[in-house]
C-alpha cells in the first residue's frame, strides 16, 4: 500500500480507541463512528479480538525510538536491530 501510494502510510490501532472495546472486539463500523470524519480510510480486516496495543516505532532517523511499547517490547526491538 505504502508503495502504491508513493508514499509512508500512518495508521491508527483500533485497540487505541479504549471506549470502544466491549469483551475485546472492535469493528471497523465502530471505528467510523467514533472517529466521525477526521479519517478517510478504514481497512476491514473483520472485528479486533483485542489485546495488547501494538508498538509504534519512529525510524525516520538514524536512532531509532520506540513511542509507544505494545505487543513488541522495546528490548526486542534493541535485540533484533543489534543483530542486523
Amino acid at each position: 500500500m505504502s508503495k502504491a501510494a508513493g508514499s509512508t502510510l500512518a495508521g491508527r490501532s483500533a485497540t487505541d480507541l479504549a471506549a470502544l472495546v466491549r469483551g475485546g472486539e472492535v469493528t471497523a463500523e465502530e471505528v467510523v463512528a467514533q472517529l466521525g470524519g477526521r479519517i478517510s480510510l478504514v481497512l476491514d480486516g473483520g472485528p479486533t479480538t483485542g489485546g495488547v496495543a501494538s508498538t509504534v516505532v519512529d525510524c525516520t532517523t538514524d536512532e531509532v525510538k520506540v513511542l509507544r511499547e505494545g505487543a513488541i517490547s522495546a528490548s526486542e526491538i534493541r535485540e533484533t536491530l543489534a543483530a542486523a
